[in-house]
């Protein structure tokens, strides 16, 4: 998009699905409407609708012609973004589906802002068709991402370029003192062209990365959480913060069953990891993965490629032994393939980086079922 001061028409998408966490979509709408209004913004409308269903949103693009799409609500990593169906249930719309719909109105629109938690694979999909796209790279609390809106949305009413605003809006949450300003990333023309770090470089091999060629697949057979605004920061334990983090090995002998079993279950993922040959890799993983990671047998494609790979070569930044620095549960109850869902509750691990690596901390996902089935790993982001 180029600098200018031509005004843009404004599409707001809200989706809030029943039975998933509650969030804060209206206020996220007024605090935006708000910004623009005292920047002038009152020309150009600015359209939104809410229980957005998949149907709404070609009707709502063909209606408004949006420059600017900003999409607010629910994510599920690879799986995609979580709308609503006829009854107000969630629908997820996958990461193909929605880059097919950029492509069609990609003449008009100039910017799609994704405020989902772990976005960053649909807008990756999106950047192909898109000039500029924004998405999350992990979770994002509800605070953090309202404060990124405001940002946003301040420095684009004032004109300001997408870049400008994208900075505008990470420091808006380093503003308020909340630990997520690195949460949001920018695309650029195929390129992940930053991730916000103030007046630091990233090294070459953390930004700039050229997205436009790969083969993402649209996720089907996984089941990650529902993210956005959903997966509360890690906590990280009072005598952990007052001390030193706590180290995986030092707490091995918890009498705790569940403790025993999550030890198990990630000292059998790093071996996994850890194996010099990625076929024999997988086949160990998929001993202790979750069903929903599956398809037709199968590591899912995309699960592979976009996740345990990633996490086999970025095996050496973490520390060793792994530090294990909080946990948190996901919200997410059911998880499975479609049609095949089954009931419990899925938490999530976060392990620490070596202190000269840079970047953000990994996270594991273990789903825990309520028949008192076995635990298995449904989730990487390392």
């Amino acid at each position: 998009m180029n600098d200018s001061t031509t005004q843009k028409s404004i599409l707001l998408l809200a989706a809030n699905p029943k039975g998933t966490i509650g969030l804060r979509l209206q206020e996220e709408e007024r605090e935006i409407r708000e910004r623009l209004r005292l920047a002038g913004y009152g020309k150009t409308p600015i359209n939104s609708t809410g229980a957005t269903r998949p149907r709404d949103i070609q009707q709502a693009m063909l209606d408004f012609k949006p420059q600017i799409v900003h999409f607010s609500g629910h994510g599920a990593e690879q799986e995609g973004l979580v709308f609503e169906d006829v009854t107000g249930q969630e629908k997820l719309v996958n990461s193909t589906a929605l880059a097919n719909l950029f492509r069609l109105f990609s003449n008009r629109v100039e910017c799609a802002v994704l405020n989902a938690c772990y976005s960053k694979f649909q807008a990756e999909a999106i950047a192909r068709h898109i000039e500029y796209v924004i998405g999350m790279s992990k979770g994002i609390g509800d605070k953090a991402a309202i404060e990124f809106s405001v940002g946003f949305y301040a420095a684009l009413g004032a004109s300001e370029s997408i870049e400008f605003a994208y900075e505008l809006g990470c420091n808006a949450i380093e503003l308020e003192g909340l630990p997520e300003e690195l949460t949001p990333v920018l695309y650029k023309k195929g390129k992940l062209l930053q991730i916000y770090i103030g007046n630091r470089i990233l090294p070459d091999d953390e930004t700039n990365q050229d997205i436009s060629s790969n083969n993402l697949d649209d996720g089907v057979g996984t089941s990650p959480p529902i993210g956005f605004f959903l997966e509360v920061p890690i906590e990280i334990p009072e005598e952990v913060r007052n001390k030193t983090t706590q180290k995986f090995s030092e707490t091995r002998g918890s009498s705790s069953s569940k403790d025993k079993i999550i030890f198990n279950l990630i000292d059998s993922l790093f071996d996994a990891l850890s194996s010099t040959n990625l076929e024999i890799g997988i086949q160990k993983f998929e001993a202790i993965a979750h069903q929903s990671l599956f398809d037709s047998g199968q590591i899912d494609p995309a699960f592979r490629k976009n996740s345990f790979n990633v996490a086999a070569t970025r095996l050496n930044l973490y520390k060793q032994p792994i530090e294990f620095i909080g946990s948190a549960p996901t919200g997410r109850t059911k998880l499975g393939l479609r049609g095949n869902k089954e009931d419990g509750r899925e938490e999530k691990y976060a392990i620490a980086r070596k202190e000269n690596s840079g970047g953000l901390e990994g996270s594991i996902r273990i789903f825990f079922p309520d028949n008192g089935g076995l635990a298995k790993i449904s989730g990487l982001n390392f």
